[in-house]
């Protein structure tokens, strides 16, 4: 943290001199926690990337189903005084534990602080626990100030009386809607409503006086709602505790109901039962074991992440919870991350987002999916377009599911969609027969260095999905009785299979030859660079070739592994590095990082051949994974650092591109998952 003496929150201004992260110094930036119900936060550490300077750290937004697209909360976080000296900003290492919770490490002087929350699952508010321990020879005077700031919308702030010390209120003047905080009776002293700045804001008034004013009501565009505890933390390392509780209601009435049934139990009832909710759902799922009890925190992190990245009610995956990704849902990672929940044994989350997907808007004449939707709306959210891997994965997950599930009557709900796009891939032929062309699977419609538009490719990848989407397909129309249909669709696929293996194989010296990246959809010339991507060819099967598979596996790890025994995209890949549309600035140390997707792809390739690359390898690419993951066993975003192995914090985390890919490669290796081939399912 930042220690202030005086002066406006520094957690409201602009930081004029930019801070640099080092590697060491990178801690894992963003979080989302639903109850499973009707209710979504978002939450973000003080560095969201190395370069930009820090912002307030704490819950960003707070939702109800009624109104996923408008937040009722722009901040939850707090600020301290230790004998005297401000603490307001808050950077510090993020966890999630098996139970549930969420925990941020922090510091002040010899004061460790973390900061957890814990939302039950099925209920209706979550919880805001603080615990305090003292490191040093001597006690500390703590002076905690817990807020909440609404959005910017004109609102009723006031401290309503209750059992307890009451609670505190915001309403909004446009939709009545009521986001409340109170305590179990805990130490909190003093209460003030008002603005967020200037002279009515407690932040100010505790600032100046270390008190706060109790006033009790305030209307304001700029609401705030705060409380101040004081407490004696003992330097013999003893923890001293209290917890809040949050919760968002669609009126007043709500809100007090809400309340009175929260302080009927203690905060530790309620944690327990969240704790008991998420053990059953560790349970409930394929039981995935390993002498190395890191690899299966790993694999139960990942798990409670994925989980988390489903709106429910809405049934989308939300691609990552970084802020600077825009809360979307790619449409490709959302397939793969049901394929990947229903390999897990969660087969009603897989089922939720295909349903969606079912329904959702396709681009203008039918031409399959967008490749990018908003997480709370579903709306399209507008991205690099045309990207086509998703409906092939959209044909794929549909099977799998089907597979695992045996529901005929949701076969029957998604045959409509599947039908779309059946007649997309059979109606837009390519040259040579292919898929169409697109901007998959890395979405550089400009060029990196240049910035100047691209044409579209054929990529090996994108033609390998709409090869195993059609084979699914066509194993669909079979079950639903359309044997003549059936024969139609797998004609198609395998007519981009004879054009992906007579226009994109590249013969090579010293072995057989390998796939190239794609070939340019304007002077159908190859672009012959190695990309991992295109293992896609040997894990879905498109390439029929044995010993073609083996060489392509080959040449790619000989060209593209990175430290050891991870995967670059591609040689000379600059995102992340020096590329023009970095999302963070250069977080990487040289071109062509390691990203774990593509490690992943890596291992259901050797899985794929079996001998002499299955085995200790696969388990080699895991281990990578996960030491190059965020402190307690954190699933981290797309890219790591080759040069000092820290995470790229940008897109951190990634769900399907790390904790979703580790997921299913857990499985794979253990054997029990499905592969991604459907012809083998």
């Amino acid at each position: 943290p930042w220690p202030h003496s005086m002066g406006a929150l520094y957690l409201l201004v602009l930081y004029t001199t930019i801070c640099h992260l080092t590697s060491a110094d990178r801690h894992f930036p963003s979080m989302s926690m639903t109850n499973w119900d009707n209710m979504v936060f978002t939450w973000q550490n003080a560095y969201l990337n190395p370069n930009d300077p820090p912002t307030a750290s704490g819950i960003t937004s707070l939702r109800r189903s009624e109104s996923y697209s408008s937040s009722s909360l722009s901040l939850d976080s707090f600020a301290l005084k230790v004998n005297g000296t401000l603490y307001d900003e808050w950077d510090g290492e993020a966890y999630l534990t098996s139970d549930g919770s969420f925990h941020h490490m922090l510091q002040a002087q010899s004061l460790n602080i973390t900061r957890s929350y814990t939302f039950p699952p099925y209920c209706e508010f979550y919880i805001v626990t603080y615990t305090f321990t003292n490191d040093g020879l001597y006690p500390l005077e703590v002076d905690l100030l817990d807020f909440l700031f609404g959005t910017s919308t004109t609102s009723t702030t006031s401290w309503v009386p209750g059992e307890g010390e009451g609670y505190g209120a915001i309403v909004r003047a446009d939709t009545g809607t009521a986001t409340g905080t109170g305590t179990w009776g805990d130490i909190t002293q003093q209460h003030q409503v008002g603005n967020q700045t200037g002279d009515a804001s407690p932040i100010e008034q505790f600032i100046k006086t270390g008190t706060l004013s109790n006033v009790t009501a305030y209307k304001t565009s700029s609401p705030c709602v705060a409380s101040l505890s004081r407490m004696i933390i003992p330097g013999d390392g003893r923890p001293t505790s209290m917890s809040f509780w949050r919760t968002l209601q669609p009126n007043m009435a709500s809100l007090a109901s809400v309340a009175e049934q929260i302080t009927q139990h203690t905060s530790s009832y309620w944690m327990q039962q969240g704790a008991s909710t998420y053990r059953t759902f560790l349970s409930k799922g394929v039981q995935y074991s390993n002498t190395n009890q890191t690899l299966v925190d790993f694999y139960q992190h990942s798990l409670i992440m994925m989980k988390n990245s489903l709106l429910p009610g809405q049934g989308t995956f939300v691609a990552s919870f970084h802020p600077s990704y825009g809360f979307k849902v790619w449409a490709r990672d959302g397939c793969f991350s049901a394929m990947i929940m229903d390999a897990a044994g969660y087969q009603e989350e897989a089922e939720q987002f295909l349903a969606w997907m079912a329904t959702a808007e396709l681009r203008p004449n039918n031409e399959g999916f967008h490749t990018c939707y908003d997480w709370f709306t579903g709306d399209d959210a507008g991205f690099v377009e045309p990207q086509y891997d998703n409906a092939g994965a959209f044909l794929m997950a549909v099977y799998h599911h089907f597979i695992i599930s045996k529901n005929l009557d949701f076969l029957d709900q998604v045959a409509p969609r599947v039908r779309e796009i059946e007649e997309f891939f059979l109606s837009q032929v390519g040259a040579y027969g292919l898929a169409p062309a697109d901007y998959s699977i890395w979405e550089e419609s400009s060029d990196p260095h240049t910035g100047q538009p691209l044409p579209t490719s054929y990529f090996t990848f994108t033609q390998s999905m709409a090869y195993a989407g059609l084979v699914s397909a066509a194993t669909i129309e079979k079950i639903l009785g359309n044997t003549t249909r059936a024969n139609i669709i797998m004609a198609r696929a395998n007519e981009i299979r004879g054009g992906v293996q007579s226009h994109l194989w590249v013969p090579s010296s010293g072995s057989e030859g390998y796939y190239a990246r794609g070939m340019w959809s304007d002077t159908l010339a190859l672009d012959p660079r190695r990309d991992s991507s295109s293992l896609a060819a040997v894990w879905t099967g498109l390439s029929p070739n044995a010993s073609w598979s083996q060489s392509h596996l080959s040449d790619i790890i000989a060209n593209l592994t990175q430290q050891g025994h991870a995967l670059g995209r591609y040689w000379g890949d600059i995102f992340f590095y020096e590329s023009k549309f970095n999302p963070g600035g250069q977080e990487v140390g040289a071109p062509t990082p390691p990203w774990g997707v593509t490690t992943m792809f890596g291992a259901w390739a050797e899985l794929a051949l079996g001998t002499p690359y299955a085995g200790s390898s696969v388990l080699d690419r895991l281990h990578w994974m996960v030491d190059h993951g965020a402190y307690g066993g954190m699933a981290v975003g797309e890219a790591v650092d080759g040069v000092s192995g820290q995470f790229v914090m940008s897109g951190c985390p990634d769900l399907y591109e790390h904790a979703g890919v580790y997921i299913w490669t857990s499985l794979l290796a253990d054997g029990l998952a499905l592969p991604p081939n459907p012809a083998l399912w």
